[in-house]
C-alpha cells in the first residue's frame, strides 16, 4: 500500500506541481477575478493611448516647425541686413 502511494507521488507529483504553478501565474495575472481584462479590452486601451499619444506628438511636431521658420525668417532678414 505504501509502496503504490510512493509511485502515484512519483509519477504525478511533478505533474501536480507543474499545474499548481501554472494555476498560480493565471490567478496572479487577475485572469480568475470579477471583471478581468480581456485580450481585446488591452489592445483597444493601447490603440487609444497610442492615438493619444501620436496626436499630442504632431501637435509639438508642427509648434517646433512653426518655431523653425519663425527663427529661419528672423535668420534669412538678419543675414540680408548685414
Amino acid at each position: 500500500m505504501v509502496d503504490s502511494l510512493i509511485q502515484f507521488w512519483v509519477a504525478w507529483g511533478p505533474l501536480f506541481l507543474i499545474f499548481s504553478i501554472w494555476i498560480f501565474i493565471v490567478w496572479r495575472q487577475g485572469h480568475f477575478k470579477k471583471g478581468a481584462i480581456t485580450n481585446r479590452q488591452y489592445i483597444e486601451e493601447m490603440l487609444t493611448e497610442t492615438k493619444r499619444h501620436n496626436e499630442t506628438l504632431e501637435k509639438l511636431l508642427a509648434q517646433y516647425e512653426e518655431r523653425l521658420t519663425r527663427l529661419e525668417n528672423k535668420s534669412d532678414g538678419t543675414a540680408k541686413n548685414s
